[in-house]
C-alpha cells in the first residue's frame, strides 16, 4: 500500500471497507483502527494484552502495521495530530492537506456513523458527486454526510 494522492485514498478506503463488510470495533463496539480484544492474562487488571482480529476503520487502512500504535485508539484524526503522522509515514508520497483530512473524516464518518448495509448505497452517492462535476472530494462528503444528518 502507498497512496499519493486523495482520490486513491478514497478508493482504497471504499474497497477495503466494502470487502470488509463489518466495522472495525472491540467487543463494547467502540470503533477502532485496529479491531480486536483486551484479554485478561492474568489476576491483576494490567495483566492482559490485545488481541487483533484484522480487522480496520476508514482510517486504519491507511496505517501501515509498522506505523500503528496501540495509543492512536484515543485519538481522532487531527491536522498535525499521531495519526495523520502515521498515515503520512505509511503513505511518504502522499502530501496530506487539510482537504485530505476532510475527505479521512468523511471515510471515518461513514464507517462510524452509518450501518454497514448503507455504506455502498452512500459511497455511490459520493461517487455521484464527484462524477457530477464535484471533483472536490471533501465537498462531496460533507453533501452526502450533512443530507443524512450525520455531523460528527
Amino acid at each position: 500500500m502507498s497512496i499519493a494522492n486523495d482520490m486513491e485514498a478514497y478508493e482504497f478506503v471504499k474497497n477495503g471497507m466494502l470487502n470488509q463488510d463489518c466495522r472495525s470495533d472491540d467487543m463494547n463496539g467502540a470503533c477502532r483502527y485496529r479491531g480486536g480484544d483486551w484479554i485478561q492474562d492474568g489476576p491483576d487488571y494490567h495483566d492482559k494484552y490485545f488481541e487483533a482480529n484484522g480487522k480496520k476503520c476508514a482510517v486504519g487502512f491507511l496505517i501501515s502495521d509498522e506505523y500503528y500504535d496501540q495509543n492512536f485508539e484515543n485519538d481522532t484524526i487531527d491536522a498535525g495530530g499521531d495519526v495523520q503522522k502515521a498515515i503520512e509515514n505509511s503513505n511518504p508520497e502522499w502530501d496530506l492537506s487539510e482537504d485530505s483530512i476532510k475527505v479521512l473524516v468523511g471515510l471515518q464518518r461513514i464507517h462510524d456513523h452509518y450501518s454497514v448495509d448503507s455504506w455502498l448505497s452512500t459511497f455511490d452517492k459520493v461517487d455521484d458527486h464527484i462524477h457530477n462535476g464535484n471533483k472536490d472530494l471533501a465537498l462531496a462528503f460533507k453533501a452526502v454526510t450533512y443530507a443524512d444528518g450525520i455531523r460528527s
